[in-house]
Parts: structure tokens; C-alpha cells; sequence
């Protein structure tokens, strides 16, 4: 059984409004008074690396490079090639710096790396929707075909790997082209699959069918300028110190796609298959702006009924039926997810413990909220000095009750009947706030 997560995200004590506003600021940094080093940078055309129509650069290493010369006053050269061209270039001293380099022993002799990692990447075995030869439950519907890999790349080592761990044989081919042209390549048949990054897979045209394996990925650098080395150290280091999460952040930016969920799992079509192609999802009414019954038409409105839609027309090797259930509060709910009334349930921010206590999995946040305390007027500037507060909570939301045992486990539960009631009750003063999502 699943349920459909909602992460919580930080709590506003808030004694006007109900809305709140949170931002992020970053350090500034003058570059002015620094000399301009010129750095020789690849510059290959991919999602690290994206000119468009009219010119502008764009791209996960292009933006991470960009960030690097805030700290650095780097002025960047870009010299173009395919990824295997630049690396070589780079192994000759020709370039300075090029992104997306997974270690390697054998590279570690030629080029320095960067101390820190750019991000994480895995890589799988994509093949055309079209090909009805290769069957992902069956390796060895691979032998004999031709399966086409980046020369020079760890790819290719973790593609060999993976080959042997299956006692396969194919016909590898090294290829030094563009990803637009190998993809090309993979349409038009002159390779059965070719071994790419997940993120440059298109749903539309590839498939991916087997992951062969992950590793980090960081900026290859020359080796002969230790001095320029160190300077991208500290920059990296200062980027990931004030942000944390800066990777994950470029990678949903401009990695992260969907095409390897696009497509059901052997085990996840013969349940839905089992299941006549339905999915019945449990939801809380009057929830919105994530979810309600529509008083008019019965049905389930909300960001959820926009969440269920994409699910559903961008599964490209099944067809889903999402099937919305309504119930008076999420405790009701999760009830039915347990008795098995319904397949999953949303919204919920259960723990991982509460969700065992229960006896039911967690899927990914499916969106984000923030929770807000609306307290009395009067009580506005010294709401958040009080050694004990009684929050009102409505009957049954199960949400609510997670959040304070997570964050504010001392506060005394009031409950009501609904956020109204809550409201009323903090004006009667029976409640010192009441917490609402938003």
C-alpha cells in the first residue's frame, strides 16, 4: 500500500495573516577589483551545455561554471567539441576545464579533478519505443546487437561490467558524436540501444530498459595549473557551504527527467494489469488548494486532480486510470488505504515510523506546503514567547497531529470539528493558535 507524501517545510507563527513569504539570499560578490583569468572551458552541446536560438547559453555546467566565476573572476573561452574530443583535449592541456568527468584511475594521470563533486548521475541502456526485439525482462535479447557508447567514457567500462555480470555478448561501438546525433543514430536504427546518462533520455524516443550503474561527476581540470585548481576548490566549497542542496538544485533545474519513470516496472504492469489498469486514490475533501470534492459536479478538484492527469498521460507504456475516492478527513482515509478500499492515499506527512506503526510505505513528496500559525490579534508579538500553548487542530486530520509531535511536541492538541471551529475557538480563547497549511 502507498501513500501519496506531502512534505512539510518550515512553520510561521503568524499574527496578521495567514500567508507568509520565505526567500533564500545570497552573499554578493564583487568580481571588479579582481584580475580576469581566462579559462579555456568544453563547451558540448547536451543539457550541461545549451546554446538556443537566439544565442543564450544555458545548462547545468554552464550555470554551475557561471557560479564558480562569481568567486573566481573567471572569464571563460569556450571551446567546442564532442564530450570524447574535449576530454582529450583537456588530457593535452589544450582546454582548462571540462564538466560532467567521472573518475577514473586511468584518467587521474592525465587531468586533476575537482575536490568536490558536481552531482551524482546513472547510467542505462535506452532503446527505441519502436524495437520490439530487446525485451527488459530478458538480457540476453541484447546479444548480438549493436549498442552504441561514448568513446572514452566510464559508461562504456560500466556498460562491460554489466555485460559480463549477465554472460552477454554485443557489438559495442564507440561513438564520438553529439547526443542530437546519436539519438538520431538510435531512431534511425544504425544501433539497437545506446548507454546514456538518464537525464538525456526523451520519453518520446528512447526507453530506458537497464541501468548499468551511477557514479559522481566533477569538473576534470588541467593538470599543469595547480594555482587555477585550488581557486575552483575554495569556489566549489564556498557554493556547497552556503547551499547545501546547489547540486540537487541544478539537477532539477535541468537533469532531472522523467523518462525513466515513464515507463512501468514488469512488476508495476502485472499489478496493473491485476488490478484492470485502475488506481484508487483515497483523498481528504476540503483540503484545498490540494484537494475537494466539488460541491457542483462531485468531482475531485485541487492540485491533486492536476497531479493525477500528468501521472497519467505520461506513462508510455500503459494506460492509468486514477480513480479519486473522496473521505471527510485524512485519518478516514488512511483507514481505507489500510483495509484496502483504495490503493494509496493523499495528502499525508506521515514519518517513516508512523508509517510502519501503520503498516504502509511512503511514496516521494508529491508537493511541498507551509504551515502557519494564526494566533489573536492582541497576542501578535508575544505569541511565541509563551511557555505553553494549546493549538487547535481539526478532528481527524492526522497531518496537523504529525506536524507538532515532529516540531512542536510540548503544545497541547484542542480539537475541533473544523479550521472554522478552530478559528472561533481561538477568538473564544479556548485555543492560543490555530495551524493551517497553505
Amino acid at each position: 500500500m502507498l501513500l501519496f507524501g506531502g512534505l512539510v517545510r518550515s512553520f510561521h507563527a503568524n499574527a496578521e495573516e495567514t500567508g507568509s513569504t520565505t526567500g533564500t539570499t545570497e552573499n554578493a560578490l564583487t568580481t571588479a577589483a579582481k584580475e580576469k583569468t581566462k579559462i579555456r572551458v568544453g563547451w558540448y552541446e547536451s543539457k550541461f551545455h545549451h546554446m538556443d536560438a537566439s544565442g543564450r547559453r544555458s545548462g547545468y555546467g554552464y550555470e554551475y561554471q557561471r557560479k564558480v566565476a562569481a568567486y573566481t573572476g573567471w572569464e571563460y573561452e569556450y571551446v567546442e567539441g564532442t564530450w570524447p574530443e574535449l576530454l582529450e583535449m583537456l588530457m593535452k592541456g589544450e582546454i582548462d576545464m571540462l564538466s560532467d568527468v567521472s573518475y577514473t584511475e586511468e584518467r587521474a594521470r592525465s587531468i586533476a579533478y575537482s575536490s568536490l563533486a558536481m552531482g551524482t548521475e546513472s547510467y542505462y541502456v535506452f532503446i527505441s519505443p519502436k524495437n520490439q526485439e530487446i525485451d527488459a525482462d530478458d538480457p540476453r535479447t541484447l546479444i548480438g546487437k549493436t549498442v552504441g557508447v561514448d568513446r572514452d567514457s566510464i559508461m562504456k567500462d560500466l556498460f562491460l561490467d554489466w555485460e559480463k555480470m549477465h554472460g552477454i555478448d554485443v557489438d559495442l561501438t564507440e561513438l564520438n558524436v553529439d547526443q542530437e546525433k546519436a539519438l538520431q543514430m538510435l531512431q534511425d536504427g544504425e544501433m539497437d540501444a545506446y548507454v546514456m546518462l538518464d537525464s538525456f533520455g526523451d520519453a518520446t524516443n528512447t526507453k530506458p530498459v537497464w541501468k548499468v550503474g551511477s557514479s559522481d561527476y566533477y569538473f576534470g581540470f588541467n593538470k599543469g595549473k595547480p594555482e587555477l585548481l585550488k581557486q575552483l576548490d575554495e569556489a566549489m566549497s564556498r557554493i556547497q557551504d552556503e547551499n547545501i542542496y546547489y547540486n540537487e538544485q541544478l539537477y532539477d533545474k535541468y537533469l532531472r527527467n522523467s523518462g525513466n519513470n515513464n515507463y512501468l516496472s514488469p512488476e508495476e504492469l502485472e499489478w496493473l494489469e491485476a488490478h484492470d489498469n485502475k488506481i484508487r486514490v483515497a483523498y481528504q475533501d476540503n483540503y484545498l488548494a490540494f484537494c475537494a470534492k466539488d460541491p457542483s459536479t462531485g468531482e475531485l478538484t485541487g492540485a491533486l486532480k492536476d497531479a493525477l492527469f500528468y501521472a497519467a498521460t505520461n506513462i508510455e507504456n500503459a494506460g492509468i486510470t486514477f480513480e479519486p475516492v473522496c473521505y471527510a478527513t485524512s485519518a478516514e482515509a488512511l483507514e481505507a488505504v489500510k483495509s484496502g478500499e483504495v490503493d494509496c492515499m493523499f495528502p499525508s506527512n506521515l514519518t517513516p515510523y508512523d508509517a510502519e506503526q501503520v503498516g504502509v510505505a511512503l511514496t516521494p513528496a508529491l508537493m511541498t506546503t507551509e504551515m502557519d500559525a494564526v494566533v489573536r490579534e492582541d497576542e501578535k508579538k508575544e505569541f511565541l514567547k509563551k511557555k505553553e500553548v494549546t493549538v487547535a487542530v481539526n478532528r481527524g486530520n492526522t497531518n496537523y497531529e504529525t506536524f507538532l509531535k515532529d516540531h512542536y511536541p510540548g503544545w497541547k492538541i484542542e480539537y475541533f470539528d473544523d479550521t472554522p471551529a478552530g478559528l472561533d475557538g481561538v477568538a473564544a480563547g479556548k485555543a492560543d493558535c490555530v495551524i493551517i497549511s497553505i
